[in-house]
């Protein structure tokens, strides 16, 4: 099987980045030249598109985690630096999500303790703005 069949494979269960393909390809010990006349072919055929998986990683995972864990997500992907600054410039803020982990955490564990649910919601990767406003957001609800 040719370095493209083996890729095109490779991307049929879900959308890949460049760098995750062509790392894929050399663990498989093709030929540097195979390798990139392949991720050519992909590109034409907009296979892999970095700045469209940067999307769909996105959307994935805005829900579940915060907008520091996503975009180290897509670094490890290898997503281009321009391409990840765009991307999440695009992404929405963050607070309702943060907010309904928040609750759903606060569900969990009645006795909240509010150092804790910071740490759960900064291990998420929401930024500390994000996270303070939130927890402002519950203070506020429980004095009500």
């Amino acid at each position: 099987m040719d370095a493209f069949d083996k890729a095109a494979n490779f991307l049929a269960y879900r959308m890949r980045s460049e760098k995750e393909v062509r790392d894929y390809l050399t663990k498989k010990q093709y030929a540097p030249a195979a390798i990139d006349d392949a991720v050519e072919r992909l590109k034409e055929y907009r296979y892999v598109d970095d700045a469209e998986f940067a999307r769909q990683y996105i959307d994935a995972y805005r829900k579940r985690w915060g907008v520091l864990k996503i975009r180290y997500g897509l670094k490890s992907a290898g997503i281009d630096a321009q391409i990840l600054q765009d991307a999440l410039s695009e992404m929405p803020d963050q607070e309702d999500e943060a907010y309904a982990l928040a609750v759903k955490y606060q569900k969990n564990k009645p006795d909240m303790d509010t150092r804790k649910l910071y740490a759960h919601l900064a291990q998420k990767g929401f930024n500390a703005d994000t996270v303070r406003t939130v927890l402002e957001m519950l203070k506020n609800e429980q004095q009500s």
